[in-house]
This record gives C-alpha cells, structure tokens and sequence, in this order.
C-alpha cells in the first residue's frame, strides 16, 4: 500500500481570497503581498468603538476611563461612518475628544474611539489608521501623526522616522 503524505496547510501569506469582481490580482514577483495595501480605502476598518454624536454629554458617557487611545472623527450617512480625521490622547482620551466638540461642525459630528494600553500603542494605532485611510491627502490631517517628545518610535507602516 503507497503512503500518503498529510497535505499541510500553505503559509498565510500564500492563501489568496476571492477577488472583487473587475480586480486582477496583483503582480507578486519576489516579495511577500501586503494585504493591508491592497485592500486599503475599501475594507479599512479604524477597529473602534462607535459611532457616537460628538457631545460632551455622549464623550462623558461611553469614554469612562482616563486612559491614552484613538479616536477617528466623522459623520455618518446612511448608516455609515466616514471618517475625516484620526488621532490619539497620550494619557486622557475622554479630554482629548472633548476639545474637538463643536469644532468643524459640518463634517465632524460623530466620533469612534478605543482605549491603547499605552502612549505608544496609540502612536502606532494612529499612524497605521493614518495610513489606511489615506494620509493627507484624503484624510483632514495635514501631517503625518507625530511620535511624542522624547522618544525615538518609528512608524509602524513607513520610515518616516528612518
């Protein structure tokens, strides 16, 4: 009887998805696919709680804990929430949302946030979503996030800090 050899599964970065239709597969000669580029604008995802109408009344009630994190700013239409600008609190999110209440009152009405368990896990969640959906030229952020005094992170997405 011949043997049989177990099949083994294929490395994730082998695994390839169905395509939308009308998109062709890109090339991948010699590198390993980012997934996160190609999908990028379509299926970035900010990974936080919301949306809420940004009030001092809805900030005070669902950000209870002084803690750093992200927080991506928007409207919502149709049940859908655009996001027009992402940043972070090194130390208190709740304060930090609450002096963008009342600012740009046309496009920033609603908010999402998540709590980072430290400064620097909210450096990396605001460049990663800084990048995801656009940068600056399709995000209200003039600049690209910037690392706190004193310190020497690097982008976890570019090497702008390089």
């Amino acid at each position: 009887m011949p043997k049989v050899k177990p099949v083994l599964p294929l490395p994730t970065f082998l695994l390839v998805p169905p395509l939308p239709p009308g998109l062709s597969f890109p090339r991948l000669v010699g590198q390993i696919f980012d997934w996160g580029e190609f999908l990028k604008g379509e299926m970035a995802t900010l990974s936080m709680d919301g949306p809420y109408e940004l009030t001092t009344e809805k900030v005070d009630e669902v950000v209870t804990r002084k803690s750093p994190g992200n927080y991506g700013l928007g409207y919502t239409q149709n049940n859908t929430f655009y996001v027009c600008y992402v940043g972070r609190s090194d130390d208190d999110i709740n304060e930090r949302l609450k002096q963008w209440v009342g600012k740009n009152l046309n496009r920033y009405t609603h908010f999402k946030f998540s709590y980072a368990t430290s400064p620097k896990m909210a450096f990396e969640k605001e460049c990663r979503n800084y990048h995801d959906f656009g940068g600056k030229d399709k995000l209200d952020n003039k600049y690209h996030p910037q690392r706190p005094n004193g310190t020497n992170w690097k982008c976890p997405v570019c090497n702008i800090y390089d």
